[in-house]
C-alpha cells in the first residue's frame, strides 16, 4: 500500500510548488491528496527515478486504467507533467545484461514480451500524454539509452511535448552534487514552463515580485 507524505518545509523545490512523496507502507490509506495538502488537481506532476520512473510514467500515461483497490476511486488520477530520471520505459529483456534483467524478472515473474509490454510505459504513448522530461545517462545498463530514445521518438510521432536530456553517466548519477544541480535546474525550468505559477504583480508597478 502506498502512503503519501509531504516533504519538510525546507526541502529544496521550485518557487510555488509543493512536493509529496509516495512511500510503501503497511498503513491505512491516506486521505485524498487535495484534502491533506490542498493541492490543485489541475497542476500535478509525477516524478521518479529508476523503478520510480517506471511507476511515475505508468501512472501518468494510463490514468484510470490500473487503479487497484486502495480506495478513492472517485478521485481523478491524471497528471499534467512527467519528470523521469533514468527510468525503465521498456521492460522487455532483449538487449539487457543478466544483471539488469534480474529486477524485471523478480517483478514480472515470467517476463515474456507480451507480459513485459503491459508494464512498459513505451506501450502507452499517445497524443494525450502530458509533457515529459527524461534525464538519462549514456552508459546506463538499466535505463538503456536506446529505449529512452525510442520512447521519445514515439512521443514525437504522437505530437506529445517532450524533452530528453542525456548525461555522460551511468545509473543513479544524480547522487553526485554536480549532476544533481543540473538535474534540479532542468526540473525547475520544465515545471515553470508547463505548470507556471501565477505570481501577483507588485502594487503600483505591474511587475512580478522578486523570487
Amino acid at each position: 500500500m502506498e502512503q503519501l507524505r509531504a516533504l519538510p518545509p525546507d526541502a529544496e523545490l521550485p518557487v510555488g510548488f509543493t512536493i509529496a512523496e509516495l512511500l510503501d507502507k503497511l498503513t491505512p490509506p491516506p486521505a485524498p491528496p487535495g484534502s491533506v495538502f490542498r493541492l490543485d488537481p489541475d497542476r500535478l506532476a509525477a516524478a521518479g527515478g529508476s523503478a520510480g520512473g517506471q511507476l511515475s510514467a505508468m501512472a501518468a500515461l494510463t490514468p484510470g486504467r490500473f487503479e487497484g483497490s486502495g480506495g478513492h476511486a472517485d478521485q481523478r488520477s491524471e497528471v499534467q507533467a512527467i519528470v523521469l530520471w533514468y527510468p525503465v520505459v521498456d521492460m522487455r529483456l532483449a538487449g539487457r545484461t543478466d544483471e539488469s534483467a534480474q529486477p524485471i524478472t523478480r517483478f514480472l515473474g515470467d517476463p515474456t514480451d507480451d507480459r513485459a509490454l503491459v508494464a512498459s510505459p513505451i506501450a502507452y504513448v499517445s497524443r494525450a500524454c502530458p509533457p515529459v522530461l527524461t534525464i538519462s545517462g549514456d552508459a546506463d545498463p538499466v535505463s538503456i539509452l536506446a529505449h529512452n530514445q525510442a520512447f521519445h521518438a514515439a512521443l514525437d510521432a504522437h505530437g506529445a511535448s517532450n524533452r530528453l536530456e542525456v548525461f555522460e553517466a551511468g545509473h543513479g548519477f544524480d547522487v553526485s552534487p554536480a549532476y544533481w544541480d543540473r538535474s534540479f535546474e532542468l526540473l525547475a525550468d520544465f515545471l515553470d514552463e508547463h505548470l507556471p505559477v501565477a505570481r501577483p504583480a507588485q502594487s503600483g508597478t505591474g511587475s512580478a515580485p522578486p523570487v
